[in-house]
């Protein structure tokens, strides 16, 4: 019984480290968190910064796999307004 669950521990470590690294190295951008227009959060999407300090809104909270130009839209200071979400 010990032997499955360490393989299973081993198979969701190995999981999660690929999904960790296939976010980050994509397109080097840096992931800030979700943000969204409105206090519930409703319809809030990742939100990347890239090297020049441009903020790009992406797909649905932690949707994102690959972020880029053809993927997300370049979007203002998202400082100055709306709610960070995580």
């Amino acid at each position: 019984m010990i032997r499955p669950l360490r393989a299973l521990f081993f198979a969701v470590a190995l999981l999660l480290t690929g999904l960790a690294v296939e976010s980050q190295a994509a397109s080097g951008w840096t992931f800030e968190g979700c943000w969204s227009l409105f206090p519930t959060c409703a319809g809030a999407r990742d939100v990347y910064r890239d090297s020049a300090g441009n903020f790009w809104e992406c797909g649905a909270c932690g949707t994102t796999r690959n972020p880029s130009p053809k993927t997300c839209n370049q979007a203002g200071n998202l400082n100055s307004f709306g709610y960070w979400c995580s």
